[in-house]
């Protein structure tokens, strides 16, 4: 053994440190040792040379291997904001991503994905394992009812959990129309109801649909309804008419609300209409009789009464 030789320790691979970084001079014994070699913060080969110049075998090669130091900390990968139909799974399901404290992704790590709000469900409902790429990832379908969807991931003890992914649920296609509001009313001939007809479109968990048109005609009593043409509804499924004029002739009114191939339609309203004030009145019978005197004439004199449409009026004296 020599003592005194300078040897230089140097990293070559991995990324790692060592001490020192000066030269180490062989002792008595003709041993250089370094005081410490603190391998890469990413998983896998390291290396490192000892080299004196001029020596046979220099340089010297060391080599180890790196492992990660466990889970420390999850984070959201993929999946978060989306919008599907209700009923229905996500475009991307949801995934997060498991790593260490070097942010190495670790392999193997149990994360519960669980629904907190919106009804949906998730596959598998067991926990799932990171793959070799820490990534763990499940198939979010949301619930039946339109609007806010939430779901969580969690693993244990890490930073970061549990992560949590949101989505919003809207309504499918339309399936039925139903009566919303202005059935059974009565107003004055020629005159509008005071509640224009009013239906609602809904997919088929009873969310409502927009954008579904719907038309409104009259039925009978030679009415009119404003617009004549179809009412798309809004976001709340609802299609209105601005307004249902009865027709001229006391008595029953009727109107429908027509959309395509939906379950309910078309929908009937039905409406009575009452007759106007008083406008004329005129002969009705027991004019040019002949009778006895003081005697009663065989017909009692009768008038009628009627509206500016001819519709008789009840109650004027």
């Amino acid at each position: 053994p020599v003592a005194g030789v300078a040897v230089t320790f140097a990293v070559t691979s991995g990324g790692g440190t060592v001490s020192p970084t000066t030269p180490v001079l062989t002792d008595d014994s003709g041993i250089a040792a370094l005081t410490f070699w603190v391998g890469g913060t990413s998983p896998g080969a390291n290396s490192l040379t000892a080299t004196v110049d001029g020596l046979a075998g220099s340089p010297v090669t060391f080599t180890a291997t790196v492992t990660t130091d466990g889970p420390s900390q999850i984070a959201l990968q993929a999946g978060d904001g989306q919008t599907a139909t209700v009923g229905t799974a996500v475009a991307t399901p949801p995934s997060v991503l498991v790593r260490d404290v070097f942010n190495n992704p670790i392999a193997g790590v149990p994360v519960t994905f669980a629904v907190t709000a919106g009804g949906g469900t998730v596959s598998p409902a067991t926990p799932v394992l990171t793959d070799a790429n820490g990534i763990a990832v499940t198939a979010w379908t949301l619930g039946n009812a339109a609007g806010s969807n939430s779901l969580t991931a969690t693993a244990d003890t890490l930073t970061g959990s549990p992560v949590s992914f949101s989505a919003t649920g809207i309504a499918g296609n339309a399936s039925s129309i139903a009566l919303e509001a202005g059935d059974g009313q009565i107003a004055t001939v020629g005159t509008a109801v005071a509640i224009a007809p009013v239906v609602i479109v809904r997919d088929q968990f009873n969310n409502p649909v927009a954008g579904v048109a719907v038309t409104f005609t009259v039925a009978t009593g030679a009415g009119t309804v404003d617009p004549a043409t179809p009412v798309l509804t809004d976001a709340s499924g609802i299609a209105a008419a601005t307004s249902w004029t009865l027709g001229n002739t006391a008595g029953v009114n009727s109107l429908t609300a027509s959309a395509d191939g939906l379950a309910g339609s078309p929908v009937s309203f039905n409406a009575t209409g009452t007759a106007a004030a008083a406008t004329q009145v005129a002969l009705e019978v027991g004019d040019g009789q002949s009778a006895t005197v003081a005697t009663a004439v065989a017909i009692a004199p009768a008038v009628i009464v009627r509206d500016q449409f001819n519709n008789p009026v009840a109650g004027v004296e």
